[in-house]
């Protein structure tokens, strides 16, 4: 009673407020955005309070207080005065109308009903809009079915038939609270009592809770035997919300695997070189070697010795440079290729085939290297060897 009577007295002072002229407007507007002058905003809202009613009127079939509503009205009114720019040369009124409308729908939206509804435009626009197009076309000559109103519900809002059928089953029933009381044989009781849950049994909850850590002590220890790119691939694919397709994780592996291939490839190079040098220092070592051993190999063969026993002779050597450097080299190789595991992709730290491939080729190499050395100390003479001496 009272509060009607508030709304009685504040629908009596808006309608008592004076209208503003044009000019009279433009100057206030003025007055409060460049000097905040909170008489004009207040002469401005008194004026256009009329307005905020009139709109709060045609809201009231929703069911709410008709006082709530002047009061979001009222708010939506100071936005209006708060964003007005007097210098467009617009009226007030013609602003401020969507401002107190959209405060108005938004407390509508969200007082309404206990349920949360849709706030996007089109769910808006379906709320606001399906009593007056049900009405518009339930008018028409011919009886429309529901599947034919909630197809042109549809293709007048632009939302899907099922939104519209949803809205309408909202709008056509109150809201039921869980908490009324019905009546059964056993005596008062609530609906609430006649909800079936579709939880599983706390049994059903343990075991599955164990199954999941078990599965989880698996799987972590499956993903500590991948490397660093298997490991991503099984992350992106299976362990992530939207798995990523093959195409594009193909696509990420290679942007990201640009600067691994082309330390691939300065390797490869700066290995090449290594064994070349090695070669030529080989052949150096040997030839100077040889050289410098010339009238040795004359004295050796001048006793007797044989071509192919000079020949072994210098292989030998050679050999013995080899494994000497096969025996420093090959535990610093398998320590430094613990050190670069993550880089290695196909191959295990330490893999034999891989170092039995490697000391092959330095043995080819080797020999390779010895062999022009080798015939040369062969092809010695005795006695331009002596003479030289």
């Amino acid at each position: 009673m009272m509060e009607d009577t508030a709304g009685r007295i504040m629908v009596r002072a808006a309608m008592k407020a004076p209208y503003l002229e044009r000019d009279e407007e433009h100057r206030l507007a003025l007055l409060w955005k460049e000097d905040n002058d909170q008489n004009a905003l207040h002469c401005i809202t008194v004026a256009h309070m009329r307005l905020v009613i009139s709109m709060a009127s045609k809201f009231r079939h929703y069911g709410l207080p008709l006082g709530d509503l002047i009061q979001e009205g009222h708010v939506g009114l100071l936005e209006a005065a708060a964003r007005f720019e007097p210098e467009r040369e617009v009226r007030f009124s013609t602003y401020a109308t969507w401002w107190i409308r959209a405060s108005m729908q938004d407390y509508i939206l969200r007082n309404w009903s206990i349920v949360r509804g849709g706030t996007s435009s089109a769910q808006k626009a379906l709320f606001f809009n399906l009593r007056r197009l049900r009405a518009r076309l339930a008018n028409g000559a011919e009886p429309i079915s529901n599947a034919s109103l909630y197809r042109e519900v549809s293709a007048a809002l632009g939302v899907t038939e099922a939104d519209v059928a949803m809205m309408d089953s909202r709008l056509s029933s109150p809201d039921s609270s869980l908490n009324a009381p019905l009546a059964d044989e056993n005596g008062a009781a609530e609906r609430m009592d006649f909800l079936v849950s579709e939880d599983p049994l706390p049994d059903e909850v343990v075991g599955d809770r164990i199954d999941v850590q078990r599965r989880a002590v698996w799987l972590k220890s499956a993903l500590g035997a991948l490397n660093a790119r298997e490991l991503r691939i099984i992350e992106e694919r299976r362990l992530s919300d939207d798995g990523a397709t093959l195409e594009s994780l193909g696509e990420q592996l290679d942007d990201s695997l640009v600067e691994q291939r082309l330390v691939a490839s300065l390797s490869e190079i700066f290995g090449l070189l290594a064994l070349l040098l090695t070669c030529v220092g080989l052949y150096g070592l040997m030839a100077y070697t040889v050289n410098r051993r010339t009238g040795e190999i004359g004295i050796r063969m001048a006793l007797g010795a044989k071509r192919a026993g000079i020949a072994r002779m210098v292989f030998g050597e050679t050999l013995l440079l080899l494994t000497c450097g096969l025996v420093i080299g090959i535990p610093v190789a398998i320590f430094a290729s613990h050190l670069i595991a993550g880089q290695l992709f196909g191959l295990r730290p330490g893999d034999p085939v891989t170092f039995l491939v490697a000391c092959a080729v330095m043995a080819a190499v080797t020999m390779a290297a010895s062999y022009l050395p080798a015939r040369r100390a062969a092809s010695v003479d005795p006695m331009q060897a002596l003479r030289s001496e």
